[in-house]
């Protein structure tokens, strides 16, 4: 289970005309985060003996940042909004995604800014 922030089409052209710093400055943002959704991710996880939790990682390569859980039982942990957590909930992944897609794309937008001044 995972969600991927990838550049969209336009951001991938428009990149491939910029210098190479700044590809590497919006991997490192892109980066950061993805470091920063499974902070808030890990948070709201449901709990039990603490796999699901830590099993959340980051893995992130050129304009494309990916962030899941690799338990086995994540997706339906994720998914199944009638699961009754005494610690943690469902759509822990989706909902601090959506809570931050403001601040996100204002990060980034903020590093495509810095290229083109």
């Amino acid at each position: 289970m995972n969600v991927k922030i990838e550049g969209l089409d336009e951001l991938e052209r428009l990149l491939t005309r910029a210098p190479k710093n700044t590809e590497n400055a919006l991997t490192k943002e892109l980066n950061l985060i993805g470091e920063d959704l499974k902070g808030k991710s890990q948070e709201i996880a449901p709990y039990k003996e603490g796999g699901l939790r830590k099993s959340a990682y980051v893995k992130s390569k050129k304009l494309e940042v990916e962030v899941g859980y690799s338990q086995e039982y994540a997706t339906a942990q994720h998914e199944h909004v009638e699961y009754h957590h005494t610690d943690g909930q469902a759509k822990f992944l989706e909902t601090p995604f959506k809570e931050n897609i403001k601040a996100y794309t204002n990060a980034i937008a903020k590093v495509i800014e810095g290229a083109v001044k």
